[in-house]
């Protein structure tokens, strides 16, 4: 079944995505806004934001909140629903600290407007599941 399986392809789509913030991160491609707090890292002779290590650590939570849910799940599609779900909310933050984001002829970052709608979907479909299996 489709929901099954996506349940199943959660984790990995999660981690994959963890892999290609530790390749930016170790390439240097994708780096953050300017910054004075501590964590900051020197790149280009400039101290940014490691936006690519906040990416791994809202992965890491993703991944975190799937394995906790494996054996308390209700339905099928529900994990993938929750993980990615939490994951466009992290991801719709962090991207505010990304300085090469893709930005839309509104001024708009793009992928915080595919993370909201991804998340406002996955919160709709949870809320509809919610209310159909309360009757």
């Amino acid at each position: 079944p489709f929901a099954a399986t996506l349940d199943a392809l959660s984790p990995g789509l999660i981690l994959g995505f963890m892999v290609i913030s530790l390749a930016d991160f170790l390439g240097g491609p994708g780096y953050g806004t300017l910054t004075a707090v501590p964590w900051g890292i020197n790149q280009y002779g400039l101290r940014r934001h490691p936006v690519q290590l906040y990416e791994l650590l809202a992965g890491g939570v993703a991944l975190m909140v799937w394995w906790r849910m494996v054996d308390g799940r209700q339905y099928a599609g529900q994990l993938f629903l929750v993980t990615f779900t939490v994951y466009s909310a992290a991801r719709l933050l962090l991207d505010a600290f990304r300085e090469n984001s893709w930005i839309a002829p509104n001024g708009y970052h793009v992928w915080q407007i595919i993370s909201f709608v991804v998340m406002l979907t996955g919160l709709f479909l949870l809320a509809r599941r919610a209310v159909i299996s309360d009757r």
